[in-house]
């Protein structure tokens, strides 16, 4: 289980805000205490959405032409170049509308020739998007959990399920997949954006050249009362 740490001066800082996550036919919004909030870079489950995001170009650029197509729903059938393309992005946005993404293979069904797959695209509201990727809080990474509940933290590392923000140092792949999780409250949906500013060195320095006088005083001091009272 996580901690959260003290921030140290001049080292890395990470500010997290919770935001409100509503929704109406056609598009999900985010606000702070009631005021419109910018989108989260990342949105934990939705594929080619233009901001960071582990679906690939090429099946992007694929369900775009296929989303522009009539008919329900929408298929295509592509080669399969990584076996984890989609697993963690069920569903993708194309102009605007979301879509339930599946994916069916030669093992599943013969239809589909061995070493491609068959992406189904199937039209949903983005309330029924939002209801299937959000993540009951009881279930969210425990760190991420304490940041909704206080609203707001600031911290030395990145918390699991945060946004991830482009500016951020690299993270591991599996918090990539869930970078912008949303997660159910008791009153709502929330996610959690991420603020980095890069450490400084030289205040780093200074603070941590202060903190070995510091201690080097309150050495000196004990030692001073221990000889005092022999």
């Amino acid at each position: 289980m996580g901690h959260f740490h003290i921030i140290s001066p001049g080292g890395e800082r990470y500010e997290y805000q919770r935001v409100s996550v509503t929704a109406t036919d056609d598009s999900m919004r985010f606000s702070v205490d009631g005021e419109w909030a910018n989108r989260p870079e990342s949105i934990a489950g939705i594929g080619c959405d233009g901001w960071t995001d582990t679906s690939s170009a090429q099946l992007c650029v694929l369900e775009t032409w296929l989303a522009n197509e009539s008919g329900q729903p929408r298929t295509v059938t592509i080669d399969r170049t990584d076996k984890y393309w989609t697993a963690g992005q069920p569903y993708a946005v194309h102009g605007g509308q979301f879509y339930e993404r599946t994916q069916t293979t030669h093992r599943a069904s013969e239809t589909v020739p061995e070493g491609q797959v068959r992406v189904t695209l199937t039209p949903h509201s983005a309330m029924q998007t939002l209801d299937a990727i959000a993540v009951p809080i009881e279930r969210a990474p425990p760190e991420l959990a304490r940041v909704i509940q206080r609203d707001s933290f600031t911290t030395d590392h990145y918390v699991h399920g945060a946004e991830i923000d482009t500016d951020l140092p690299s993270v591991s792949a599996d918090e990539y997949d869930d970078g912008g999780m949303i997660v159910e409250t008791d009153d709502g949906f929330a996610v959690v954006t991420t603020s980095y500013s890069p450490g400084k060195p030289v205040i780093q320095f200074v603070a941590s050249v202060l903190q070995w006088l510091l201690e080097l005083g309150l050495v000196a001091a004990g030692g001073h009362r221990y000889l005092t009272h022999l």
